[in-house]
């Protein structure tokens, strides 16, 4: 068990609860430990310091009419009677082995009446006994009252948890209370009924045998009722038995055979007599309750891990997904103006040679009026392979769920001058469009009339200068000028196409991490197995 909380220490992640790690760091060490420990607690002014001076027959520890006890005080066996005073820096300092001396040290008040606050008391108060009256490998501890300062309940608590049984001492004036329950409550859930024992303390006006067989007689059965009825609400069954003993603390300071002292010396020495494996067996709840809580976190940790995860691996897939989609349609947009661009320019490149072939040598005073011929069958050609390369790249904008919209389709045939084609408001943007198109190659006018472009190829020659063979070839030049205009105009094209869809770069999103799910599943194992060897 001590192995496996220290390897799930070591392996538990940084988000772990530092409350949960100093629990299970407690019962590490409770584990280890060597010596058997019972703690004497109770509320303030029950009478433990009084109690524990009769049990082990010195007048050792401070007691007075108000709240006494401010810090832990540990009474253990030694070769010689000694006391230490333990501070959180670390140090150990040698005091007087008195009431005087410990109370200098250890009260919760100064000697002119003052409080004391937490820095200015010590963590532990360990006096040795070479006088001590049980075994050698007990100790017992003098608790702070837990209705106390936050503070001085929290130091107590600690002891309390750490310790292997629990004296809890009260009175029935006070009776047993709410307090007292809520005080248990805290603390019992890292102990089972066996380690507990009730010890009524009872404040006698006379300490003599009448007045002690008269309170036993009146006074226990009440207590035990009481102390029954809170038995749920502190932590244990409902219908368990109360272990109850029952002293009188000042009278046992004359003696610690009478007024309840060999009973409460009975269940000291049956404390003892256990074995260490059932000293084990009884620590075990005090890493059980951690390690069940830690195993509670250890399954919140493993589903958020995965919810992550899976958020991690949807969104990698989106992305995925989304940029595969991109590379998809720019391929088939780009092989669409490819092909266009391929089909204009096979049945461009035989444009200047068919019409130069139908002028005659007799008719090279009409050459001029080839000009907007060429001009129109040029613009029919393009005007038919945008078509079918707008048609091509809707189909595949369908088939992967895009659509174009209106504004966008204008964006492409607006560089094609096509939208305007068969509209009779739109006379000329043909041949405006494929002059803007060319990117104004022949112009200095982006609105310039492409006919009149055309016609200007021509217009400065007089066929009277020309031989047919020479006009023909000047008709050739300027359907293969016409032909390089529009076909280097292809990259421009598929930057409007691309535009048409608007297919934004997908956001990054790397591929999901799972180490920390495995972290979180192989931590929570780690805490599954630890548990398991509690049982």
């Amino acid at each position: 068990m001590i192995e496996a909380i220290d390897a799930l220490l070591k392996s538990a992640p940084a988000e772990f609860p530092s409350e949960l790690r100093s629990e299970l760091d407690l019962a590490r060490r409770k584990l280890k430990r060597a010596d058997v420990r019972i703690a004497f607690g109770g509320l303030f002014k029950a009478g433990k310091s009084t109690l524990l001076n009769a049990v082990i027959g010195r007048d050792l520890l401070p007691s007075n009419d108000l709240a006494e006890t401010g810090a832990p005080t540990q009474i253990r066996a030694g070769p010689t009677t000694t006391v230490h005073v333990c501070r959180a820096n670390g140090s150990r300092q040698p005091i007087e082995a008195t009431k005087a001396g410990i109370g200098a040290q250890a009260s919760i008040r100064h000697p002119d009446g003052r409080r004391r606050v937490k820095a200015e008391l010590p963590i532990l108060v360990d006096i040795a006994l070479q006088s001590f009256p049980f075994p050698s490998h007990l100790s017992l501890f003098d608790v702070p009252g837990l209705n106390d300062k936050e503070e001085i309940s929290q130091t107590a608590t600690h002891v309390l948890m750490n310790s292997d049984f629990i004296f809890w001492v009260f009175r029935t004036d006070p009776e047993f209370s709410e307090q007292d329950v809520a005080a248990i409550a805290r603390i019992s859930v890292h102990f089972s009924l066996r380690q507990f024992t009730f010890v009524l303390n009872a404040r006698l006006s006379a300490d003599d045998a009448n007045h002690w067989r008269k309170f036993r007689k009146t006074r226990i059965r009440p207590a035990s009722e009481k102390v029954s009825e809170y038995m749920e609400a502190m932590g244990f069954k409902a219908n368990a038995k109360p272990p109850l003993s029952v002293v009188s603390a000042r009278a046992l300071r004359r003696t610690r055979s009478e007024f309840g002292g060999k009973q409460l010396h009975r269940v000291v020495a049956s404390i003892a007599a256990r074995t260490n494996e059932e000293i084990i067996d009884l620590r075990l709840p005090s890493a059980r309750t951690p390690l069940q809580a830690s195993l509670e976190w250890a399954k919140r940790r493993v589903s958020e891990c995965k919810s992550a995860f899976d958020a991690s691996a949807a969104r990698h897939a989106a992305y995925v997904h989304a940029k595969q989609k991109r590379e998809d349609l720019e391929k088939h947009l780009a092989e669409a103006v490819r092909q266009t661009f391929a089909l204009m320019s096979r049945e461009l490149s035989g444009l200047g040679d068919r019409h130069a072939d139908r002028i005659s040598t007799s008719a090279y005073s009409s050459g001029i009026a080839y000009g907007p011929s060429l001009a129109a069958d040029a613009s029919a050609i393009v005007i038919r392979a945008a078509r079918k390369m707008y048609a091509e790249c809707e189909r595949r904008g369908r088939e992967l769920g895009l659509e174009a919209s209106t504004d966008n389709r204008n964006v492409v045939f607006g560089g094609f001058s096509l939208l305007g084609g068969d509209d009779p408001d739109c006379d000329g943007s043909i041949s405006r469009g494929i002059a803007k198109w060319t990117g104004n190659l022949y112009s200095p006018s982006v609105e310039k009339n492409f006919v009149e472009t055309i016609e200007g190829w021509f217009g400065d020659t007089s066929p009277r200068d020309r031989t047919a063979a020479g006009f023909r070839g000047d008709v050739r030049a300027c359907g293969n000028r016409l032909v390089d205009a529009l076909v280097g105009r292809e990259s421009g094209v598929l930057q409007m196409v691309r535009q048409c869809f608007r297919l934004p770069n997908p956001a990054p999103a790397p591929p999901a991490d799972p180490k920390p799910l495995h972290a979180a599943e192989a931590f929570h194992r780690s805490v599954a197995d630890a548990l398991a060897l509690c049982y």
